[in-house]
């Protein structure tokens, strides 16, 4: 028995809309996020607060810029800055950065 034109319209119709649907979903959530980010009521509890909203304007335009963003803002901390020297691993004699505690290569502990 073959299906009417009618089921096959109606496969159709539910599989167009199961495909669409999701992403529609998502733009509509997207866009709902967006308007409540940009709600005159989030200023107004923010000035009434005290609290800074302008967050990601100067995080967009940092990451606009050309520049490189280092993730240690203490140059202290960024064990790789000195790293001139290297190390041969004892078991493999992969060299590595004197600041590695494993080998790279065989990932034995370096001494």
């Amino acid at each position: 028995m073959e299906p009417s034109t009618l089921t096959i319209l109606w496969r159709l119709a539910v599989t167009a809309f199961v495909i669409v649907a999701p992403t529609l979903l998502f733009l509509g959530l997207l866009r709902g996020l967006e308007l409540l980010r940009d709600d005159e009521l989030i200023n107004k509890i923010a000035d009434a607060e005290h609290l800074r909203v302008d967050d990601t304007d100067d995080l967009l335009r940092i990451l606009s810029t050309d520049t490189v963003i280092d993730s240690d803002a203490d140059p202290a901390l960024d064990r790789l800055a000195d790293a001139t020297t290297t190390t041969r691993c004892q078991h493999c004699g992969a060299p590595n950065q004197s600041t590695a505690t494993y080998c790279h290569d065989c990932l034995e502990p370096i001494g």
